[in-house]
């Protein structure tokens, strides 16, 4: 288990470097699947040892939060969802009672909550503009009679 966690900060720590320094070469899919391993494997960390997972977190959420304010490439509102989000992820795993609750619905918790986070990131980037320039991707608003409908599409 000690290596895991060795490799996952591993990772944490040169994954942002691989990615610029990759620029946008790297296929969707193969973003999707890096991104969805890297939840998973922080998921299942925090399944097997929620209380020290919640403590790293704990302790990276507000780095984080600083370095996206510093970076002129996020939006205003992305500190605040690492801050939000990650600190709601963080406390969740410092107050999990392990005694009453499996490592199975702690995964899932931690897996949900990690991909709801990137899938806020991605929907605020989107109606924000910042996603560059993808032509195949589009979300619309069509205003109804009882608020509307949120129209999302990816042309093939």
């Amino acid at each position: 288990m000690k290596n895991l966690r060795i490799a996952w900060l591993a990772t944490m720590v040169c994954f942002p470097s691989v990615c610029s320094a990759q620029g946008d070469e790297w296929n969707p899919a193969t973003k999707f699947l890096v991104v969805e391993g890297l939840i998973g494997a922080s998921a299942f960390i925090a399944s097997k040892n929620p209380r020290s997972w919640g403590a790293v977190e704990a302790g990276l959420v507000p780095v984080l939060t600083i370095i996206s304010a510093g970076d002129p490439k996020a939006g205003p509102a992305e500190p605040w969802l690492i801050l939000i989000g990650g600190g709601a992820l963080a406390a969740y795993n410092l107050k999990v009672d392990t005694d009453k609750t499996s490592e199975s619905k702690i995964f899932k918790t931690n897996f949900l909550g990690l991909n709801a986070l990137v899938g806020a990131g991605l929907a605020m980037n989107l109606l924000t503009g910042k996603s560059g320039e993808n032509k195949k991707v589009s979300l619309a608003y069509a205003p109804g009679p009882r608020g509307g409908n949120l129209v999302f599409s990816y042309r093939f």
